[in-house]
């Protein structure tokens, strides 16, 4: 009643009247039994275990005595959220100091929220000028609550967003981070298991031979978190490299798969250019060949030992070994072997080689065999039009020579 008078000088004349004071005092009857009654709403629905779902409004909060302050109706439901969370920070009734400390803690929560979603929003530029540094931390301020948001997971968090601009508005929703985290978490866990299964299939410490009989395939080492270039087509050399892997960190990093995935490209680049021969000097420097300088003769000899090898080399070290083989070899020949002729070419119709033969294969761009023969003169006209690799066998030893068909 107090107070009542104090916020009303000018319901009450000098002296007042009985009237006056009836309605003062009938008006704060009603206003102190609805602010009664909101409070022991929000009583019964700060109860533990949570049954009672809150549903009381801002409208209401604005009826309790003392009055409460700042409650802002874009947060009515994260009012009603806290109330179900916190149910040990109510009586029942719940005070007006308790109502209070709620529409501060969430208001400053909401704040904070915002302030976050503001950041996100702006680190999802495109194009990314801005990197996001947004925090695990962070994260977990944004309101409605984010569930599952890991701090191991917060560099990728961080990439995602530089990655994914069009999936954030400016500022972002909650929505969208909730969506960020989920789909994060389960590329992560996607990779986590494949570097297992990786080690699992290793001969590395911690590894076990493919004890389980399942090999990593091609689709689990491009989920691999920061592994680029996985081709399917070279799944079997995949697991061939990493079978025989002895030295695997355990469990192995993206960077040791990387340069596996790399080495087996590069050396699978060069098998299929050897047949048809196409294969040339930075083929061979890009898989790792030490040897540079290769004249057309030595890169001839080494197609032809790469296309005839079985199994076909998926390591540098096993394509190392060929070509050393193959320049070795060419090293022990006759000079007659590498002085001779074929002619004429590009041709028509007959070529001849210049020195006996053993054997001539001839074979197309796709590496197909279409002629054989073992006479030194032979008739090509039949064959389409194009660029041929001509396998030739002698008593000195082999070489191959390029043949164009008009």
């Amino acid at each position: 009643y107090q107070d009542y008078i104090d916020a009303n000088p000018d319901l009450f004349d000098a002296p007042a009247t009985a009237a006056q004071v009836q309605a003062m005092i009938t008006a704060v009857n009603t206003a102190v039994t609805a602010s009664d009654t909101v409070l022991t709403q929000i009583g019964n629905e700060g109860d533990n275990p949570d049954v009672v779902d809150s549903v009381v409004t801002v409208a209401q909060i604005n009826t309790i005595l003392p009055a409460i302050t700042d409650a802002d109706v874009a947060n009515e439901t994260d009012y009603q959220d806290y109330i179900d969370a916190n149910p040990d920070l109510f009586d029942a009734p719940a005070t007006a100091a308790q109502v209070q400390a709620m529409v501060t803690a969430v208001n400053t929560g909401v704040s904070a929220s915002d302030n976050v979603l503001i950041q996100i929003g702006n680190e999802g530029d495109n194009p990314d000028t801005v990197d996001s540094v947004v925090t695990a931390a962070q994260i977990n301020m944004i309101v409605p609550a984010i569930t599952g948001v890991d701090p191991a997971n917060e560099g990728e968090y961080q990439d995602y967003i530089d990655a994914n601009p069009d999936l954030f508005d400016s500022p972002a929703t909650a929505t969208q981070i909730q969506d960020m985290v989920t789909a994060v978490n389960t590329a992560v866990t996607a990779s986590e298991t494949a570097l297992s299964e990786v080690l699992e299939d290793s001969a590395s410490t911690g590894g076990d031979n493919n004890t389980n009989g399942v090999a990593v395939t091609a689709t689990q080492l491009s989920e691999i978190i920061g592994v680029t270039g996985v081709d399917p087509a070279n799944e079997s050399a995949y697991q061939t490299v990493i079978a025989a892997e002895t030295g695997f960190s355990n469990p192995p990093t993206a960077a040791e798969v990387q340069a596996i995935i790399d080495e087996v490209n590069s050396v699978a680049i060069v098998v299929a250019s050897s047949s048809p021969n196409v294969l040339t000097q930075q083929e061979l420097t890009d898989a790792g060949i030490t040897q540079t300088g290769l004249t057309q003769v030595e890169l001839d000899a080494i197609a032809l030992a790469v296309s005839t090898a079985s199994p076909a080399p998926v390591t540098t070290e096993e394509l190392q070994a060929l070509v050393d083989m193959a320049l070795g070899t060419l090293g022990t020949l006759d000079v007659s072997l590498e002085a001779f002729n074929m002619y004429p070419n590009p041709t028509t119709g007959s070529v001849t080689i210049s020195i006996e033969v053993e054997s001539v294969i001839v074979f197309d761009i796709q590496g197909r065999k279409v002629y054989e023969t073992t006479n030194n003169t032979f008739d090509v006209s039949r064959l389409d039009s194009g660029v041929y690799s001509v396998a030739i066998k002698t008593n000195k030893g082999k070489t191959t020579r390029r043949l164009i068909k008009k």
